[in-house]
């Protein structure tokens, strides 16, 4: 592996433990800042991924990885621009299962090397972060459902539901 490759790992995973910690609900860290370490989260996990993207390895790592990248900046946008709730919340959603189908984009690429050691760790690992984002897409469809989104029929909705049931 490259520096870079090594470098933008380190980063993503910063990043993802800093958005995991911003997300949880713990209520004696405050609201302003588990905001600010998912954001910042985001912002990391974003660069290490492209960051990942321009290291070694074939066009379908570089995919996953630009679709990974791609959906945190999604995320971020929803984090950063006023918008209504409702469309924030279509944003999200959208943001995580980019990120979800970059890691799947992943998996494939590890299947086609020839095993290495760790391979099996690396494949499992970005299977993990893959469920993890489409745990959280569905959590905002939930979300968005819950919070009085009664256009049953939006194209959203009907596609989130596609994805999860």
């Amino acid at each position: 592996m490259k520096f870079k490759e090594i470098f933008g790992s380190v980063i993503v995973v910063v990043g993802t433990i800093s958005t995991a910690i911003g997300a949880s609900p713990l209520y004696f860290i405050k609201t302003n800042l588990r905001e600010d370490l998912s954001l910042w989260g985001n912002v990391l996990q974003a660069g290490g991924n492209a960051l990942q993207a321009e290291g070694q390895g074939g066009a379908l790592r570089k995919i996953g990885e630009d679709f990974q990248s791609i959906g945190n900046f999604t995320v971020i946008t929803w984090m950063v621009i006023n918008l209504n709730k409702q469309t924030a919340q279509k944003i999200f959603i959208t943001g995580n299962w980019i990120q979800a189908l970059g890691g799947l984009i992943n998996v494939g690429h590890g299947i086609e090397l020839n095993p290495f050691p760790g391979h099996s760790e690396n494949i499992n690992g970005i299977l993990l972060q893959s469920t993890g984002n489409s745990l959280q897409a569905i959590r905002g469809v939930y979300e968005l459902e819950k919070n009085g989104n009664t256009d049953n029929n939006s194209n959203q909705l009907k596609i989130n539901r596609a994805f999860i049931g």
